[in-house]
């Protein structure tokens, strides 16, 4: 399947567009993200409509509590991610460097179907990251939308400017992760780009999609108070006091199987200092 948002360069070379990495691509080599490969000098997605996970869920375990309330939500995922979070519990499917091409193929209209079939009141692109798969993600959308089908991202919120023009017009809502409010933890911990994060956030929240943002509290990471206060601070210049915020317990995962989980009293100071600065919606997951 050939990509959108790239650019074709020299000698045959491409630049991948789709999220912050910008990754020049030369040919016969892949981007960070491993599923995005220069193929004669054209950018090709090249696990298509293979779907490695596919489930049924509550709307809430997105998690989205203000969107659609005790709804259903038909999701999916194809391999692949442009982070590399150390922590990441869907490593098998999100980092794939040098594997074969694994899962089902399933057609866009097949989702719908499926969705329709199950009773879902939406379709999500989750699991990993959507921004990778955004190809298919959109061919799909439209044809959810067409089904009166609302469309739910789940995200790190690194795609790039291009992508998040694509799909505005056909989603409906978005919950993206907020890992941490400082750039080091992005670098050092998740090859990612907190600005571009920002960036999202800032677009998303200014937009008629509806935004939740996630925070995985990890000990050791981004549970000091100077994180807690950073967090809060961030939040308030860019998001306002109304945006629902899910805090999330950590658990042992990845190459940070070695940790404890997140003690709640943690999480459950970082609520308080939340509620106290006005931020009305405030949740705690993984508990």
């Amino acid at each position: 399947m050939e990509a959108q948002c790239y650019q074709r360069l020299e000698a045959m070379a491409v630049r991948c567009d789709a999220c912050a990495h910008h990754c020049t691509i030369p040919l016969g080599k892949s981007g960070r993200c491993h599923v995005r490969q220069n193929r004669d000098g054209r950018l090709i997605f090249y696990p298509g409509y293979h779907v490695v996970s596919v489930a049924i869920d509550p709307i809430e375990k997105k998690p989205l509590y203000h969107f659609m309330p005790n709804s259903r939500t038909y999701s999916f995922a194809t391999i692949g991610c442009n982070m590399r979070c150390q922590w990441c519990q869907n490593a098998a499917i999100s980092q794939v460097r040098g594997r074969s091409l694994i899962g089902k193929e399933i057609t866009p209209e097949e989702h719908v179907l499926s969705a329709l079939k199950h009773r879902a009141s939406s379709i999500s692109y989750t699991y990993t990251e959507p921004t990778i798969f955004f190809e298919v993600a959109l061919e799909t959308m439209k044809r959810a939308k067409a089904h009166n089908l609302k469309n739910v991202w789940v995200s790190n919120g690194m795609m790039s400017a291009c992508v998040r023009h694509k799909i505005l017009p056909y989603l409906d809502a978005i919950n993206i992760d907020l890992k941490s409010p400082r750039a080091e933890v992005y670098t050092t911990y998740c090859d990612g780009v907190l600005d571009a994060v920002i960036d999202n956030l800032r677009a998303f929240h200014q937009s008629s999609v509806h935004l939740e943002v996630t925070s995985l509290i990890i000990p050791g990471v981004n549970d000091s108070d100077e994180d807690f206060h950073g967090f809060i601070e961030l939040y308030l210049n860019h998001l306002g006091k109304a945006v629902p915020w899910h805090i999330s317990r950590f658990y042992p995962a990845g190459s940070m199987n070695h940790l404890a989980p997140t003690p709640i009293e943690r999480l459950q100071r970082l609520k308080s200092l939340a509620l106290k600065a006005g931020i009305q919606f405030v949740y705690l997951g993984n508990v």
